[in-house]
């Protein structure tokens, strides 16, 4: 079972007229994932197997293996209370508008896995509020692989990410988290 909590994302608080709200910034946590894939004993034809990432969703049975399995204690699944109250942005810049900047080659693909872990099967962010902002969406749009059914897909705008990181921040109740992924430059 993989759990993305061993890259223990840097947690920030921002404060909003009226709430405090926790910011998990997710930067880099699965382009380290990705380097550890991409490692070369990890390639294929060295004897790797292939890599299956499974949300850390545990069942009623499920055994607890942080031991070697040894002792067979069951893991209780973890609790999603108050899941419905998660928010995610994500974004990802490969191209800009200035061409005298270097275009990137991971970063919609870091954006679209961290999408996927949050706003996919597990949903612990609801596909509702969750937001992907990368380079070319129009390519995503029609991937089933890739995004979901009713999934917010927008261009990295200026104006699209102030617009999904404030609709998110006003609508974050106290005891929310709003997950904001950015990968890029850091400008658009």
């Amino acid at each position: 079972m993989t759990r993305f909590e061993a890259f223990g994302p840097l947690e920030a608080v921002m404060r909003s007229r009226t709430r405090t709200l926790q910011i998990a910034l997710l930067i880099g946590m699965v382009t380290k994932l990705i380097a550890a894939v991409d490692a070369p004993q990890n390639q294929a034809g060295a004897g790797a197997r292939d890599l299956k990432v499974k949300p850390a969703v545990a069942g009623p049975a499920a055994v607890n293996n942080a031991s070697g399995g040894a002792s067979g204690a069951i893991v209780p699944p973890p609790s999603i209370e108050g899941y419905r109250s998660n928010w995610l942005v994500a974004v990802g810049v490969n191209d800009f508008r200035d061409r005298s900047v270097a275009p990137l080659k991971y970063c919609v693909a870091d954006a679209v896995a961290i999408y996927q872990v949050f706003a996919g099967p597990a949903r612990l962010v609801p596909i509702e509020q969750a937001y992907l902002l990368v380079s070319a969406p129009d390519q995503l749009r029609s991937r089933r692989d890739v995004v979901y059914e009713n999934s917010s897909i927008d261009a990295p705008t200026r104006a699209n990410i102030l617009r999904r990181i404030t609709y998110a921040a006003q609508q974050a109740g106290p005891d929310s988290t709003v997950i904001l992924h950015l990968s890029g430059h850091g400008f658009v």
